[in-house]
């Protein structure tokens, strides 16, 4: 079994991986489990959210671990972005062509469906319920980019009210999400990038009266080869 460098410990895919089979699942099903326990991928991606009820929202994430930002475009031309630096997490919100920055009292992760979480959480749950689904392994391109997808349908005589009917989850070889449909909604890459732009995780405005880049320094050393 693969393990982390310079220790004995298991990587945290081989772990996954290792779960998934010994829940009986085959072998393509429990390497998709340990590509959605990886955490540690660089990559920008643009998603459109379509709720249940139809709405649409724009959506960006850039990450090179452990820094993460995600910006959520509204109607109205504000802008909301949401940062975690060097272990801190920030609120920045353009507004008029503003920008306001300030650290958040509430350090908890805001990303929900992009927590850096989200897809090792959602498989440990098909893990937990693998007798109430049947599973299917299927290849895509999504937004330009190779995709792995999940695609799980309930098996008749599950009727479990709180097990949707069908779901499908992909991912970009680094473990970027790249599509969930759910019955809640719909989250689905539009553009994806492992280049990272400059400055892209730089605040737009001070942190708490720090200087505007103050993370520039670190910038070229986030951008991926």
């Amino acid at each position: 079994m693969p393990v982390a460098c310079g220790g004995g410990r298991p990587s945290r895919d081989a772990q996954v991986a290792s779960i998934a089979s010994a829940a009986g699942l085959p072998a393509d099903v429990a390497a998709f489990f340990a590509r959605a326990g990886r955490t540690d991928g660089a990559y920008q991606v643009t998603y459109v959210v379509t709720t249940a009820d139809k709405k649409r929202q724009q959506i960006t994430l850039t990450q090179h671990p452990p820094d993460r930002r995600i910006d959520i475009y509204s109607p109205d031309g504000t802008i909301d972005s949401t940062f975690r630096l060097h272990g801190t997490s920030y609120q920045c919100t353009r507004t008029a062509d503003k920008w306001q920055c300030g650290r958040l009292r509430d350090q908890a992760d805001h990303a929900g469906l992009l927590d850096d979480n989200a897809a090792a959480n959602a498989v440990a749950t098909f893990r937990k319920r693998a007798a109430d689904f049947d599973f299917v392994i299927d290849g895509r391109t999504i937004a330009g980019a190779a995709a792995t997808c999940l695609v799980t349908t309930r098996k008749s005589g599950h009727d479990d009210p709180t097990l949707g009917r069908s779901a499908t989850l992909c991912l970009s070889a680094e473990g970027a999400q790249l599509l969930v449909e759910v019955p809640r909604g719909r989250l689905e890459a539009t553009a994806y990038r492992t280049d990272l732009p400059a400055g892209s995780l730089d605040p737009p405005a001070p942190l708490d009266g720090e200087p505007v880049g103050a993370s520039g320094a670190s910038t070229a050393s986030r951008s991926s080869s």
